[in-house]
């Protein structure tokens, strides 16, 4: 008994190392998106690195916390929560500034972007992010499950 409850502790943190990589990769991603590419780099650079720099500490915080609570109640959400709320958080630590402190609403780009195609491409590039984190996450959930399980032949 005391072997499972060990073995069963090795899968939480895991899955819990796992998570957190995924949503820090996730948060450099996205803090890569609002620094170094185009629009966000022309349009306001300083805006969206304030935005990007926040976002990369908070977003994978609150989606390791997220991930720790609610893998407590079933051990396969710690792998699949953070890497699915970490792109969501940082989608909402940007609508919030965006909202808030985006003072370009006449602006437009050589190519017509405006502040607000450029908000929901960002919004859109993150559900990409999480879903795709959410695949990659619910595999290697299956991965873990297959290689815990006790082999019936040994």
């Amino acid at each position: 008994m005391l072997e499972q409850k060990n073995k069963s502790r090795l899968i939480f943190f895991a899955t819990m190392i796992i998570g957190s990589i995924g949503a820090c990769g996730q948060a450099y991603l996205l803090h890569h998106k609002l620094v170094d590419c185009y629009p966000y780099k022309i349009t306001n650079p300083h805006f969206y690195r304030f935005i990007s720099e926040i976002g990369v500490y908070a977003a994978p915080i609150v989606a390791i916390i997220g991930g720790l609570l609610l893998g407590l109640k079933r051990f396969w959400l710690t792998v699949v929560a953070p890497v699915v709320l970490c792109p969501l958080t940082f989608a909402s630590i940007f609508k919030i500034f965006s909202f808030f402190g985006n003072d370009l609403s006449n602006f437009r780009g050589f190519d017509g972007k405006t502040p607000e195609s450029v908000t929901q491409e960002f919004v859109l590039y993150t559900l990409s992010l999480s879903l795709i984190g959410l695949f990659v996450a619910v595999f290697c959930n299956f991965l873990l499950l297959r290689l815990s399980k006790p082999n019936k032949l040994a």
